[in-house]
């Protein structure tokens, strides 16, 4: 990704808006151990450009990502913004969030007609963040959001807020009006984890416990534990 991509990303680190942009330009980021921790993390790099002759419902999915960080940008990113939480004791949150009753939608409407459903509650959720609010994916259906300067009680604040934002929207696609939901797990530093591995660990529990929840519309926080207990 280069900087003309991530200037035009949503949420992405543009260096004319965010207001971290030359520290993060400037500061030599610690990588994971190697490529493959990157992806026991599930995060989808976006790097792939789809060839001309794979079906629609694949380039829609391709489409999915272009405009959220890569997998080793946005690992790198998780990591710095921890390190610097821990180092000058401010607080950071992640959260997960999930489109409900995803496979139903697969289901009843196809795959285009999802991952299209998908990419608008992002685009809606990511509107509404701070220039210093950062997003990545993690598997091809779950947006992640880092919200620095964020405690968890601020997270909770924020998923509300985007929980609410979406069950009064309305989505429309192909002369059809669907009206949905999302679910979303929280984590926080300093209070669930103190790296990235623990903390995307905790957020993703959190949003499977939200999940299973009847109904959908669920807001779970990770429960509070040492970290590296």
């Amino acid at each position: 990704m280069n900087n003309d991509d991530l200037k035009n990303s949503p949420q992405s680190f543009s260096t004319g808006k965010n207001p971290y942009a030359k520290r993060l330009n400037d500061m030599k980021i610690n990588e994971l151990a190697n490529t493959r921790k990157n992806f026991e993390l599930g995060i989808l790099a976006n790097s792939a450009i789809p060839s001309p002759n794979v079906n629609q419902t694949k380039f829609q999915a391709a489409n999915l990502l272009t405009d959220r960080l890569a997998v080793n940008e946005f690992v790198s990113r998780l990591n710095y913004e921890i390190t610097r939480s821990l180092r000058y004791k401010r607080p950071l949150s992640l959260i997960m969030v999930s489109v409900d009753f995803l496979d139903n939608l697969i289901d009843n409407w196809g795959e285009e007609t999802a991952y299209y459903l998908i990419e608008n509650v992002y685009a809606k959720i990511a509107s509404k963040l701070r220039e210093i609010d950062l997003s990545g994916m993690y598997q091809t259906s779950i947006f992640c959001f880092i919200l620095p300067e964020t405690n968890v009680r601020g997270a909770q604040v924020v998923a509300n807020r985007m929980a609410k934002l979406i069950a009064n929207s309305q989505f429309n696609h192909k002369l059809h009006t669907f009206n949905l939901s999302v679910s979303m797990g929280i984590a926080g530093v300093p209070d669930h984890a103190n790296n990235a591995i623990e903390l995307v660990e905790k957020t993703f529990l959190a949003l499977q416990n939200a999940c299973q929840m009847y109904g959908g519309n669920q807001i779970v926080q990770a429960p509070v534990t040492k970290p590296g207990l």
